[in-house]
């Protein structure tokens, strides 16, 4: 499942007007000084999964990912002033992802199928395109490094 982010990543930047490709961590809601997001931005997140046994130490999961869209929209775009195609463009590059993401195999996981779609404004004239996608995939538990101290051994040779 670790891949996944970075699977997604990759596969969105071949949208070459995308500024910002990153891990959502709720930069867009806290209003907090920290990472610098330039426009327009794609945020991933995967927001939960639910899990069952597969056999093993292994387990089948259902994973849903998040991709917004962010965009900053400075323009007016009320009919008549000469900019409502901006607002034709946004959706068009939405549209362009979900293109790009629908069916799209991210490592070993099943194809991304868009289970929800929502749009929504932010404060300070962000715009958010958002889609939920759900995929299948498989998890298998690898043992963790061991943390014991290597033991030593004192062979005394007679």
């Amino acid at each position: 499942m670790e891949k996944l982010y970075s699977d997604i990543m990759n596969h969105l930047s071949q949208i070459e007007e995308i500024s910002t490709i990153a891990e959502d961590y709720g930069q867009l809601e806290s209003g907090e000084d920290g990472y610098p997001i330039t426009f327009p931005a794609i945020l991933i997140s995967t927001p939960n999964a639910s899990w069952e046994n597969y056999g093993g130490r292994a387990q089948t999961g259902r994973v849903t990912i998040e991709v917004k869209l962010a965009i900053d929209c400075y323009d007016d775009t009320h009919y008549g002033s000469t900019t409502e195609e901006d607002a034709e463009n946004r959706i068009n590059l939405y549209n362009r992802i979900h293109w790009l993401l629908q069916g799209f195999r991210p490592g070993t996981a099943s194809g991304l199928i868009r289970t929800q779609s929502q749009f929504f404004s932010l404060p300070h004239g962000i715009k958010c395109y958002s889609g939920s996608y759900t995929c299948e995939v498989i998890d298998t538990i690898i043992p963790p490094l061991s943390t014991s101290k290597a033991v030593k051994l004192n062979l005394k040779m007679e």
